[in-house]
C-alpha cells in the first residue's frame, strides 16, 4: 500500500469512528450546546465530532467553536498542500499538472485566508471572517472542480476537498450565528 493511501485510509477510519460515536450521542445530547449549534449546520454529525474532539468546546462558546473549526480547516489545508505538491512532482500528464498547479496556488492562498480568519475572529470582525471562510470554501470547490473534465475519472483530492468544504460550511453557519447575535 502506498504511504499516502495508508494515511488516507487511517484518516477515513478515524473520521468514521468519530462520526459513529457522535451519531449515537446526538439524541442523548439534545440539550448540549454543541448539539444545539451543530443541528443548525448542514453537516451536523461532522460538526459534533469536530467540536467534541477538542476539550475547549465544553464552554459552549460560539467563538471557541469557530476557532476550533478554523484550526481544523487550517490543519487540513497545510497537510493537503504537500500532498498536492507530491502529486504534481510525480505526474507528467499536462492537464493533471495544470490542475495540481492551480490547486497548489489556491491552497497556499487558503492558508493565508484561514490565518486571516483567525485574526478576524479575534477582532470579532464576523463579516471579514465570513469572506475569509467563503474564499476557503471556493478554493476547495474550484480545486476539486478542475478534475471534473476528461481525462480525469475523479479528483485525486476529493477526500481532502470534501472535508474542507464541510468544515468551511459549518464554520460559515456558526459564524453567521455569531454575527446575528452581536
Amino acid at each position: 500500500m502506498a504511504p499516502n493511501s495508508h494515511y488516507s485510509l487511517m484518516f477515513l477510519l478515524s473520521l468514521t469512528l468519530i462520526l459513529q460515536s457522535s451519531s449515537s450521542q446526538l439524541t442523548q445530547n439534545a440539550i448540549d450546546p454543541i448539539y444545539k449549534v451543530c443541528s443548525q449546520t448542514a453537516y451536523d454529525e461532522l460538526c459534533v465530532a469536530c467540536l467534541e474532539s477538542d476539550p475547549r468546546s465544553s464552554t459552549g462558546d460560539l467563538n471557541v467553536f469557530v476557532d476550533i473549526l478554523i484550526n481544523l480547516a487550517l490543519s487540513n489545508v497545510t497537510n493537503t498542500y504537500p500532498y498536492i505538491s507530491k502529486l504534481y512532482n510525480e505526474t507528467s500528464e499536462p492537464t493533471m499538472k495544470s490542475c495540481l498547479n492551480q490547486c497548489l496556488i489556491m491552497y497556499e492562498d487558503a492558508i493565508y485566508d484561514l490565518e486571516d480568519a483567525l485574526t478576524s475572529l479575534a477582532a470579532m470582525d464576523y463579516s471579514k471572517l465570513h469572506r475569509d471562510m467563503a474564499e476557503t470554501l471556493d478554493v476547495a470547490l474550484i480545486c476539486d472542480g478542475c478534475f471534473t473534465a476528461p481525462p480525469f475519472p475523479k479528483s485525486p483530492l476529493t477526500q481532502q476537498t470534501l472535508f474542507l468544504i464541510q468544515l468551511s460550511s459549518i464554520t460559515l453557519a456558526i459564524n453567521d450565528m455569531l454575527a446575528s447575535s452581536s
